[in-house]
C-alpha cells in the first residue's frame, strides 16, 4: 500500500488531538488587520479566538491571504 500525507489549510476546523490522532498536517494561512499580517494557526499560538473576532466585530480592516508560497 503507498504511503500518504493528508493536508489541509488553517481554515479547517480539526483540534489538535485529532490532527495527532491521525498524523494530519495543514498549511498556515495568515490574516490581515489594517496592514498588520498574523498567521491563521489552528491552535491560535498568535492571536487568541476573542482577540480575532475583536478584531471583526470593531469593524477593523480584515482579510485574509493565500497560503504563502514558503509554507
Amino acid at each position: 500500500m503507498a504511503k500518504f500525507q493528508i493536508f489541509s489549510d488553517s481554515c479547517c476546523d480539526l483540534p489538535k488531538a485529532i490532527r495527532d490522532q491521525y498524523h494530519l498536517d495543514y498549511c498556515r494561512m495568515n490574516f490581515v488587520v489594517d496592514g498588520k499580517e498574523y498567521v491563521a494557526d489552528l491552535d491560535w499560538a498568535e492571536v487568541k479566538p476573542e482577540e480575532f473576532y475583536g478584531f471583526l466585530s470593531s469593524g477593523r480592516q480584515c482579510k485574509t491571504t493565500q497560503v504563502p508560497l514558503q509554507e
